[in-house]
């Protein structure tokens, strides 16, 4: 493991409905928007870097739901950690380098 930020709060959901529909069909709402307290890591994966998340237990994460988790990989460190302020908020100075 490179860097991690542990216990950041973020919202999933709220994206309106795209796509055509017809004239006659009801307007679908927008996704629920759950918050969610997460732990993103950053590490060195198979020559570049992997960017990875998980959700802790929370009121909308829990049993016998699997945890909101999910990975990305990069070649370059920079673009992982773009790729985490981008969909997280995490900026430079939030990251904690372990090792």
């Amino acid at each position: 493991m490179i860097k991690q930020v542990l216990g950041i709060r973020v919202e999933f959901g709220g994206e309106e409905a795209t796509g055509w529909l017809p004239s006659s069909a009801a307007e679908p709402r927008a996704t629920p928007v759950e918050s969610e307290i997460l732990d993103v890591r950053i590490s060195e994966a198979g020559g570049g870097f992997s960017l990875d998340w998980a959700a802790r237990p929370s009121a909308t994460n829990a049993e016998p739901q699997p945890p909101k988790t999910g990975d990305l990989w990069f070649e370059r460190l920079e673009d992982a950690e773009e790729a985490a302020r981008e969909q997280f908020g995490i900026q430079h100075e939030d990251w904690r380098v372990i090792g």
